[in-house]
C-alpha cells in the first residue's frame, strides 16, 4: 500500500491544482487513513476545506497538524486566515504573530495590518502595512493601495488641518523637500517624512507652517505630545493662524483632556466660525454627556458644511442615543391628511436632532389642528430632547388631560420629572402607566429613580446656608 502513496499525494496535487478540492479531500483522506502522523495531510487537507469554505472542519484540521507540528508558518497563517473568515479577530491575530515571529512574511504583516484597521487600531495597522512593504517580495502595489486607503481614514477621521503644498512660495529645493514628505505620508511612511520636516524645520525654525507639517507627522505616529509642542509653538509664533489652534484641540482630545481642548477651540472660534470647530466641540460635550449641547454643536457644524454628510450621520446617532438613554415612547403616526403630514415632519427634524424647528411644526400642530390628539405629546417629547424639562411636564400634563388612559404619556412624564428631580411624581407617574400597560423598561426606570434619589441624598445633604452680598457676582 506504501507503493501507492506517491500516486494519492500526485493526484492530491493536481485535484487541487485545477480547483477539484472535493476529490483532493477525498485523496487527503486516504492519505491520512495510512499515515496518522504526518501533520502535512491535515494542513492540506484544511487548505481544501477552507477553499470550500468549511471552516470548522478545516480549522480541526489546521489545529492537529499544528498540534504535531507547532512550528509550521505556513498551517499557522492559514489558520489564521480561517479564524479571520470567521470573524474571530483575536485568534486569527495570534496565529498571525507566531507565523510571523517563525517566518516573516509580507502576506503575514499584510493581514496583521488588516486587522488592525477592522479594529480601528490605525497606527498600528499603518505600521505592519509599511513592514509588508519593506518585505522584498511584497506586493508593492496592493499593499500601498491598502496603505493610501489608510492614510485617508486617518487624515479624514483626524481633522488636522495641513498646509497644502501649493501655498508655499520658496524655492525650488524647499518645495521638492515639503513635496516628498507629502508623498511619504500619503504612502504611509512617516517615519521617512519626518527627516524632511526636521530639515525643512532646522532651515527656518520660525515658520509656523512647518511646525504644523511636523506637528501632523507626529499625530499620525501617535506621538501626541511632541505634536502638542510643535502645535503650540506654531500658535505662539502666529496666533492668527487657526490651524494651529484646532490641531491643538485634536491633540488635547487624544490626550483626554476635553477642558483644554475646549479652551484651544474657543481661541480657534475667535478667529474663524468654522465646521470642525463645533463639530470638535460637539464630540467633546457628547462624550461629557452633554447631549443637548452636543447636538447644538452638531447642528451649526451641518448648517456651516451642509455637503459634509457625516455630519448628518453623527447628528442621527447622537438623537438615537438620547432617545434610548431617556427611554422616551414616541408618538407613531398612523392617519393621514395635513396634521398627519405635519407630525411626520416634526418626527422627521426631531430624529434629525434639528429639534428647534420641529418645535415650529409641534406648535402648529397644538395651535392649528385640534383633531390631533398627540399634539401635546409630541410637543412635549421634542422639549425633552431639548432638555427644557419643565415645558415637557406641561405638555405631557395636558396630553393626559386629553388620553388620561394613555400609559405612553405617564411613562413620558416620569422621565420628565425624574430628569427635573422630582423623583415622588416620577415614581407615581410611573406607578400609573404600569397600572395601564406593564412594561420590562418601566422596573428599569423605577430602579435607576431609587438609585439615583439615593446618590443626590448622600452627596447633597440638607444644610442651611447664608450667603452675604459681596459673596454674590
Amino acid at each position: 500500500m506504501l507503493k501507492n502513496i506517491g500516486a494519492i499525494v500526485k493526484s492530491a496535487d493536481a485535484c487541487i491544482a485545477r480547483g477539484d478540492y472535493e476529490k483532493a479531500i477525498a485523496e487527503y483522506d486516504l492519505l491520512i487513513s495510512y499515515l496518522p502522523g504526518n501533520p502535512e495531510y491535515y494542513a492540506l487537507r484544511g487548505y481544501c476545506y477552507s477553499k470550500r469554505q468549511q471552516f470548522a472542519n478545516a480549522l480541526r484540521d489546521y489545529s492537529f497538524a499544528i498540534a504535531l507540528k507547532p512550528d509550521a508558518p505556513s498551517t499557522l497563517f492559514n489558520r489564521g486566515r480561517a479564524y479571520f473568515a470567521i470573524g474571530e479577530h483575536e485568534l486569527a491575530l495570534a496565529d498571525y504573530q507566531k507565523s510571523a515571529e517563525l517566518s516573516p512574511q509580507w502576506d503575514v504583516f499584510f493581514n496583521i495590518g488588516i486587522i488592525y484597521r477592522c479594529r480601528h487600531e490605525f497606527e498600528q495597522a499603518r505600521k505592519f502595512f509599511r513592514k509588508a512593504v519593506l518585505q522584498r517580495d511584497c506586493d508593492c502595489k496592493s499593499v500601498n493601495h491598502e496603505l493610501m486607503s489608510l492614510m485617508h481614514i486617518i487624515q479624514k477621521k483626524s481633522l488636522l488641518r495641513t498646509v497644502p503644498c501649493g501655498r508655499f512660495n520658496r524655492s525650488s529645493e524647499i518645495r521638492r523637500l515639503i513635496r516628498n514628505a507629502q508623498r511619504h505620508i500619503r504612502y504611509g511612511a512617516c517615519e521617512e517624512a519626518l527627516p524632511l520636516y526636521h530639515e525643512l524645520v532646522t532651515r527656518e525654525p520660525h515658520n509656523a507652517q512647518f511646525l504644523l507639517l511636523r506637528g501632523c507627522c507626529y499625530f499620525y505616529m501617535e506621538s501626541y505630545e511632541l505634536a502638542l509642542n510643535d502645535f503650540s509653538m506654531a500658535a505662539a509664533m502666529a496666533p492668527e493662524n487657526t490651524a494651529a489652534w484646532i490641531n491643538q484641540a485634536r491633540v488635547y482630545m487624544k490626550m483626554k483632556q476635553p477642558d483644554m481642548a475646549i479652551r484651544v477651540l474657543k481661541k480657534a472660534h475667535e478667529l474663524e466660525d468654522a465646521w470642525d470647530i463645533w463639530y470638535l466641540l460637539g464630540i467633546i460635550r457628547e462624550d461629557n454627556y452633554e447631549f443637548n449641547q452636543a447636538r447644538l454643536c452638531y447642528l451649526k457644524a451641518l448648517q456651516r458644511a451642509p455637503a459634509r454628510k457625516f455630519l448628518n450621520v453623527a447628528l442621527r446617532k447622537l438623537m438615537r442615543r438620547i432617545r434610548l438613554t431617556s427611554g422616551l415612547r414616541i408618538v407613531k403616526t398612523t392617519n393621514t391628511g395635513e396634521s398627519s403630514a405635519v407630525t411626520r415632519k416634526a418626527l422627521s427634524l426631531m430624529m434629525e436632532g434639528n429639534c428647534e424647528d420641529a418645535l415650529n411644526y409641534c406648535n402648529t400642530l397644538v395651535e392649528r389642528f385640534s383633531q390631533c390628539r398627540f399634539r401635546y405629546e409630541m410637543r412635549g417629547c421634542c422639549f425633552y430632547f431639548m432638555e427644557e424639562y419643565a415645558k415637557a411636564c406641561e405638555d405631557f400634563s395636558a396630553q393626559l388631560k386629553l388620553t388620561p388612559h394613555r400609559a405612553s404619556t405617564w411613562f413620558n412624564r416620569a422621565q420628565a420629572h425624574a430628569a427635573l428631580e422630582n423623583f415622588a411624581e416620577a415614581l407615581s407617574d410611573l406607578d400609573a402607566s404600569e397600572r395601564i400597560l406593564p412594561e420590562c423598561d418601566i422596573t428599569l426606570i423605577r430602579d435607576s429613580i431609587y438609585k439615583y434619589r439615593k446618590k443626590i441624598e448622600v452627596e447633597s445633604p440638607k444644610l442651611d446656608i447664608v450667603i452675604s452680598d459681596d459673596q454674590i457676582t
